[in-house]
């Protein structure tokens, strides 16, 4: 695996020899490393990737008590320093309730497509939008036999959870008080380790089919049978309804109570994470400025560019996938040296 280049100024070659994952947890004793070795040791697949996160994040301590980074690790000034969870974590200081936002790009590293990054599925296939929409579901036939056929296929009934997904698992089993507050629809995670009371599905879920007449819901498997069996337009068994999954469509109101709820965890929460979401769709993406007018930090991990981002403390363009088991690492750390806060959900 090559080392990562975090955030602008990178680490580039290694920072030291390499040396086991072994000697490294057996170094743990180390005050700030030992609560990050063990979170992390449960986030990554392989020794290499837990070698490299606790690599890098040992340098970044020591980098901080550097009397001059530039000399120490070679990093060259004329590199400017974005907003990175590398350079500077101080807006954790002191959380000890999380409530994270998560987007479809928190799941592109389990080969789920985005929606509209460079090659989301919006942007190769603009025409879905309007396609798929609630009345155009509920109106044309055509609309829905192509729904189901696009569902079908579907990466995500096959994708794995993926380390942020892991990391966000290992922050609840630290004991941190974290809801998830998830625009995804895939369940990956609730299949990560995360409790299924502490993950709020904003836009539902596909592993359900609902019937828009009786409103019954069921797994989604027997209806995927269906329509793999050639039943392009499935109707549910009970009343004869038009059956959808169990997702908001464009042009479809959220859940009201879901909503409230939602709104209700960020304003209780001290820290907002908003990963991997283009804030662009609402209410989903107010639930920031709730946070903010609530009083409470809002970080942005994004690739891109998102309308909150001058709303935020941070802004933090790494790898999802690097960047948040190490966020994850450090408010577990900081979870076991506060006293217990309320779960958000016990507060509202």
């Amino acid at each position: 695996m090559k080392t990562p280049d975090i955030g602008a100024p990178g680490l580039g070659p290694p920072l030291r020899p390499r040396i086991s994952v072994e000697d490294l947890l057996a170094a743990k004793n180390t005050p700030p490393m030992r609560d990050l070795a063990d979170v992390a040791a449960d986030t990554f697949d392989s020794d290499e990737e837990l070698q490299e996160f606790l690599t890098f994040t040992r340098a970044e301590r020591h980098r901080d008590l550097a009397r001059s980074p530039d000399r120490e690790f070679g990093w060259p000034s004329s590199v400017p320093c974005l907003h990175s969870a590398t350079m500077n974590t101080n807006w954790a200081d002191g959380v000890t309730r999380v409530a994270v936002l998560t987007g479809a790009g928190i799941s592109t590293d389990s080969g789920i497509p985005d929606y509209r990054g460079p090659s989301g599925v919006w942007t190769q296939s603009p025409d879905l939008v309007a396609a798929f929409t609630y009345d155009s579901f509920m109106g044309d036939p055509a609309v829905r036999a192509r729904f189901w056929q696009t569902y079908l296929g579907h990466a995500a009934w096959q994708a794995k959870p993926n380390a942020a997904h892991r990391a966000l698992a290992g922050l609840e089993r630290s004991g941190a008080a974290v809801r998830i507050l998830t625009q995804n629809v895939d369940g990956l995670h609730q299949k990560a380790g995360s409790s299924g009371r502490k993950v709020l599905e904003l836009h539902g879920t596909m592993h359900e089919v609902v019937c828009t007449g009786c409103h019954v819901r069921t797994s989604s498997d027997a209806t995927l049978v269906r329509v793999a069996d050639g039943d392009i337009d499935p109707r549910c068994t009970v009343c004869g309804g038009i059956l959808k999954l169990a997702v908001v469509l464009f042009g479809e109101r959220l859940d009201p109570s879901t909503v409230g709820h939602a709104k209700r965890i960020a304003a209780q929460s001290g820290l907002m994470l908003a990963v991997g979401s283009s804030l662009q769709v609402d209410p989903a993406a107010s639930l920031c400025a709730v946070a903010v007018e609530a009083g409470h930090r809002l970080v942005i991990v994004n690739r891109d560019p998102t309308p909150y981002d001058d709303l935020s403390v941070e802004v933090i363009r790494e790898p999802i996938g690097l960047a948040l088991p190490r966020i994850c690492a450090i408010l577990a750390a900081n979870a076991s040296t506060t006293s217990r806060a309320p779960d958000p959900e016990s507060a509202v």
